[in-house]
């Protein structure tokens, strides 16, 4: 009899201790202490690791285990100068007994703030409240750039950019990071970045701030028009067509560039590049004695000049057989 109450008790202590344990990995306000007639502890709900962005809805969860049956209040204070001062709060939650309650609230001025749960039985009252948490905006983003309301600019010349913005003072780093984008495909993270544009064509600049905690929105600081050598040509196509003894017909196209006033084609023989054709249609009929593979490059140019080469290999067939067309 005495040996099984002995087991009885070690399994009751075991259940205890491995209970403890959950209880802690789950607290983060009261750590599970006994109030005057029960436990009362919070387990859900913003902490100091991460900031809440203002306006959010956050949830708060409270567990309490008492006798009888009592009643919860939740309340939001706000760290002012002179102290801490209420500024949110929910009728109660009735016939609180070994359940949990919840609570959920919006919080729209940034700061230090802490979530109260209090109960109240026979005069007397417990609380509970899960330490500190902060509510911040997020960033924002803003710029200027040396070349003020132009917009309609000449490739090549260089664009002085001042990044600006507003950081909270609950937000992770002391000063804000900065996420160029040009608009060209390239990007910097300077804060005060020079760019130069070597293409035609018209272009937004974006920029993005970053507090160690959240973005801002990407905003549009300037679009710029700018006139230069064409965009370098694409969807570059080889078309195999016939054998007719010795030669060997094709067809190279491109997709049409409108920034483009003319095409230039060249073919690699031995070492130097040789002119095929020069014009302004996107076609361009090939025609080879030799089968294998040839090695071609083409660009487009306007008034301001050429864009670069763009190189691609032409697959001529043998004439036993025919090939598929051939994408660059």
């Amino acid at each position: 009899m005495l040996y099984s109450v002995k087991i009885k008790l070690l399994y009751y202590l075991i259940f205890l201790f491995l209970a403890s344990l959950k209880v802690e990995a789950n607290v983060i306000g009261c750590d599970s202490k006994d109030t005057y007639s029960g436990i009362l502890r919070i387990e859900k709900g913003p902490t100091t690791d991460l900031p809440v962005l203002i306006g959010t809805e956050q949830e708060f969860k409270a567990y309490a285990k008492f006798p009888n049956d009592r009643k919860a209040y939740w309340s939001v204070w706000k760290k002012y100068s002179s102290g801490w001062g209420q500024v949110n709060w929910m009728e109660y939650e009735k016939d609180i007994y070994e359940k949990s309650t919840k609570y959920t609230a919006r919080i729209y001025s940034s700061g230090n703030y802490m979530t109260v749960v209090r109960t109240k039985i026979d005069g007397k009252e417990d609380y509970c409240n899960n330490r500190q948490w902060y509510v911040q905006k997020k960033p924002t983003a803003s710029a200027s750039h040396s070349l003020g309301d132009i917009t309609d600019i000449d490739a090549g010349l260089e664009i002085q950019f001042t990044g600006k913005g507003w950081i909270d003072q609950w937000a992770a780093q002391m000063s804000l990071s900065y996420s160029w984008d040009f608009g060209d495909g390239t990007t910097s993270t300077e804060k005060n970045p020079v760019h130069t544009y070597k293409i035609e064509g018209d272009y937004t600049v974006k920029l993005q701030t970053y507090d160690g905690n959240y973005y801002s929105d990407n905003t549009v600081i300037a679009t710029f028009h700018v006139s230069g050598p064409p965009r370098n040509v694409s969807n570059i196509l080889y078309e195999f067509g016939a054998c007719d003894f010795y030669t060997r017909t094709g067809l190279i196209s491109w997709e049409d560039n409108p920034d483009a006033d003319d095409y230039q084609v060249e073919e690699l023989v031995g070492s130097g590049w040789q002119l095929l054709y020069q014009g302004r249609t996107t076609a361009r009929s090939y025609n080879s004695s030799d089968y294998g593979i040839h090695k071609l490059r083409i660009r487009s140019g306007n008034y301001f000049g050429f864009g670069e080469w763009k190189e691609f290999e032409a697959n001529v067939p043998s004439c036993s057989g025919t090939n598929p067309p051939h994408p660059f």
